[in-house]
């Protein structure tokens, strides 16, 4: 009897198990579902077969930022990449001189810091939140991992990244061109004022003259 009620507690314990393994695999589920659906948000994945979404959703987590947070700063070691679900978020630059200059606005389907999952450089801006933000992050560990072991996904994904970078390279040159157009209207502008002749002042002469034409009194001057 004893042998039997042992059993029936081992039996017990199994099943326990059993129910904690399904809820986890069915919680981390949801999660690899949750993420697919957000990369729904993000051009990137548009050209990455669905099988091989799914695989690189199982190597990302969702961070999620309320306003006026720290993503990261100038400066700092670089280590993920993020991909924008939803929010905004505005990235900073220093100048020589100290002050932090907005260099970029950042929205729903942008992607934030693709080249440290690339090489080790130290990050180029500062990156705050303008409001609640959504974020999945793929970190270099993870990406490393994808093409060490699921290289054709791994190389899908270097692809598609590099296909970003090149879209925002395309994208900073339009704006310093537009920046240079503007600074040479600017110059422009400042030069032809400059060159303008003013206006010259009449001489005591001519006012004479000018007062004889039009036939009024000559200036009587005062003598003390």
């Amino acid at each position: 009897m004893q042998q039997s009620g042992n059993a029936k507690g081992v039996d017990g314990l199994q099943q326990c198990a059993n129910a904690v393994q399904s809820a986890s695999m069915n919680h981390h589920k949801e999660r690899i579902d949750e993420i697919i659906e957000m990369t729904g948000a993000i051009p990137l994945f548009d050209r990455i077969d669905n099988t091989q979404v799914a695989m690189i959703a199982e190597e990302m987590k969702v961070v999620r930022l309320a306003a006026g947070k720290r993503l990261f700063s100038e400066g700092d070691e670089s280590g993920y990449m993020c991909f924008v679900v939803s929010g905004k978020l505005e990235a900073f630059k220093q100048t020589r001189s100290g002050k932090s200059v907005s260099v970029l606005t950042l929205s729903r389907g942008r992607t934030i810091g693709e080249m440290s999952l690339l090489d080790h450089f130290p990050r180029s801006a500062t990156v705050v939140t303008c409001s609640e933000c959504t974020l999945l992050v793929m970190t270099r560990e993870r990406f490393e991992y994808i093409l060490e072991r699921r290289p054709r996904v791994g190389t899908a994904l270097m692809l598609a990244i590099s296909r970003s970078l090149s879209l925002n390279m395309r994208r900073t040159m339009g704006q310093l061109a537009d920046l240079q157009d503007s600074a040479r209207a600017v110059t422009a502008a400042t030069v032809i004022k400059a060159e303008q002749p003013r206006a010259k002042q009449p001489g005591f002469i001519d006012q004479i003259m000018n007062r004889k034409q039009s036939g009024l009194p000559p200036f009587i001057r005062q003598f003390g």
